[in-house]
């Protein structure tokens, strides 16, 4: 991992910084894990290694600005701290539930100049700097990075998030996702959301069929395994191809329905009973209804229909109360593939 770390960032320093600071002068911060300790905040920078015998290469201190604390940091170190290059930026639970904190904290990182807008941004179920440690044992500090960015879709319990979208969604009155990352045992988790909340508390969503359910309402699912019993047999069936349509309209009497059209293509070659299509279709559906059931009664609008409803001019934003307005219907149809 050191090799790797150092390896990216050769191009970043035979070309230069922006003030000519001498490579050597600085601390390329490639991780940032944020949380709130009374009425400061706790930033911790993981930097990269350029020598086997950097054993701290973890910093963290308090202030009440992010700019403080990389004020700070830079006292305890020989080289000053560079957010050019963070990959990766961890929110601690604690302060994503302060929502004055939270808010300030992304003002912070949006007016800084040089925090790279691609950065990748989870959250902890715990605090963040607990995360950054674990992660720097094992010498791990750009393995989300990498996780996102290589294997999309490998395991459907997840979401990529940047700063960049995350800053814009502050800024709206709707409900946001931050993607999970934990550790059980020593193994690390991605896994779940913490669904941000603009009025009323935040929810951990740990059910792994609203996490699906999530993904596929947001079109974030294009392939995946259902895995369905049938006649006492386990199958595994493969979806090649998946993709979701809204049809919203206004009723005579003001309601709104919405068909949730889920299209399926089914592994192509495998042959495959009926059955066990109607299944796997059913499971599909009930884990959609689900969702839908549970972002309804949180009044969570994280699919942006409202933005779908304005853009079709159904109704003006004085007639609409949230998701939980919403008849839906959710329909899931096979697609041959000719």
């Amino acid at each position: 991992m050191k090799k790797l770390i150092f390896l990216f960032l050769i191009p970043f320093i035979l070309t230069g910084c922006y003030d000519k600071t001498e490579a050597d002068d600085r601390n390329f911060c490639i991780m940032l894990g944020i949380d709130k300790s009374l009425e400061e905040f706790s930033v911790n920078f993981v930097n990269a290694k350029f020598d086997e015998q950097e054993d701290k290469n973890m910093l963290t201190t308090n202030g009440k600005t992010l700019y403080q604390t990389i004020e700070n940091t830079n006292s305890l170190s020989k080289r000053k701290e560079y957010l050019g290059h963070t990959k990766t930026i961890v929110f601690g639970y604690e302060l994503l539930n302060d929502r004055e904190m939270y808010k300030s904290i992304l003002d912070e990182l949006e007016n800084n100049r040089e925090i790279n807008r691609k950065a990748i941004v989870v959250a902890s179920r715990e605090d963040a700097k607990s995360v950054c440690e674990k992660l720097n044992e094992t010498d791990d500090g750009l393995f989300l990075w990498e996780y996102y960015n290589g294997n999309k879709n490998a395991f459907v319990n997840t979401l990529k998030k940047d700063i960049e979208s995350t800053i814009i969604n502050s800024k709206s009155k709707e409900s946001d996702l931050i993607p999970l990352v934990y550790f059980e045992e020593d193994e690390l988790k991605i896994s779940g959301f913490v669904l941000l909340k603009d009025i009323g508390n935040n929810v951990l969503i740990s059910d792994k069929d609203v996490i699906r359910g999530i993904l596929r309402l947001k079109g974030d699912i294009e392939e995946e395994t259902v895995y369905i019993n049938f006649d006492n047999t386990d199958y595994d069936v493969e979806i090649d191809d998946e993709k979701i349509d809204y049809d919203i309209y206004k009723n005579d009497d003001g309601s709104i329905n919405c068909d949730i059209n889920i299209k399926l293509k089914f592994q192509k070659g495998r042959i495959l009973k009926d059955e066990i299509k109607a299944k796997t279709k059913q499971k599909i559906k009930n884990e959609t209804e689900k969702t839908l059931e549970f972002l309804k009664n949180e009044n969570s609008d994280v699919i942006n229909l409202y933005g779908k409803l304005k853009k079709e001019g159904i109704f003006k934003e004085n007639g609409y109360s949230g998701i939980k307005d919403i008849n839906f219907n959710v329909n899931v149809i096979e697609q041959f593939t000719i």
